[in-house]
């Protein structure tokens, strides 16, 4: 039997580029940062005739970010955001106009931390290995976008994704009023494994909650997408078109801990979610 573990890299990259006459921007970044945390585990078995594998992966930074920005004028701009490698958490911002009327205001927010790591084996040689690995986590993130153009065209295209699936939007018009409010919860996973020369059986229990809000009205394309294992939505619409839409997200094996920052998503008020215990 084959076992490695070793960590796993971590990916945060934070972009604007604005390119306008007439535009007035501020923004403000913070971050800190201790250390990196995870796993990855490879396990192989086998006898003289079969072989198989099995493997886990999980990292995380131990960090508290946040970024806040609000953009104002009139002319042409491009945003590129992406933050990536927490948990299997991430997004992406993408925005380009021509020339136009603009109001964009951003917050996100991203905080995460290890509470324990632990790995039991049960059964360990070399044709047979049964395993759990219990750990937690805890990481939150957060972002908030409001935006206001009319102009002579705009294009969005933002992706929000955990572990398990992804939500996506989309927007080509000349007028465009868009509010997204998203927040992901994580706290942890028991992850059990029985691996034989031939045959693996898995079991992951996740503990972990998303959140989405959109709100949004557009005069020429608009599309909204969320994609999983096990879901599948798809929506979209040419010519104007208002649209409200919820997507609430739970799953939960047990652990108590409770996540009271779901009011991001379910009311006009998102302070607590930072709040959260991590």
């Amino acid at each position: 039997m084959y076992r490695q573990i070793k960590l796993e890299r971590y990916t945060l990259i934070l972009a604007a580029l604005i390119a306008s006459l007439f535009f007035v921007s501020t923004f403000i970044f913070m971050s800190e940062s201790v250390a990196k945390e995870g796993y990855d585990v490879n396990i192989m078995v086998n006898n003289s005739t079969m072989e198989s594998n099995w493997g886990a992966d999980q990292s995380t930074e131990i960090l508290s970010f946040q970024a806040e920005g609000l953009c104002t004028g009139n002319g042409s701009y491009s945003k590129y955001l992406r933050i990536s490698g927490f948990v299997g958490m991430g997004l992406k911002e993408n925005t380009h106009t021509n020339e136009g009327r603009l109001i964009n205001k951003n917050d996100v927010k991203v905080v995460s931390d290890k509470r324990w790591i632990n790995f039991v084996d049960i059964v360990n040689n070399s044709e047979h290995y049964v395993g759990e690995i219990n750990e937690s986590l805890p990481t939150v993130m957060y972002s908030n976008e409001d935006l206001y153009y009319r102009g002579d065209g705009i294009y969005t295209n933002n992706k929000y994704v955990n572990k398990e699936g992804g939500i996506s939007t989309k927007y080509r018009a000349s007028r465009l009023i868009k509010s997204v409010k998203y927040g992901s919860a994580y706290v942890g996973s028991l992850i059990s494994a029985n691996v034989t020369p031939g045959r693996v059986q898995e079991l992951i229990l996740r503990n972990s909650t998303t959140a989405f809000k959109l709100a949004s009205d557009s005069d020429q394309y608009s599309e909204l997408g969320y994609r999983s294992k096990d879901e599948c939505l798809d929506e979209t619409y040419f010519g104007p078109f208002i649209m409200d839409n919820k997507i609430i997200i739970k799953r939960d094996y047990g652990i108590s801990d409770e996540q009271n920052w779901l009011s991001c998503c379910y009311s006009e008020r998102d302070s607590q979610l930072l709040k959260y215990g991590v």
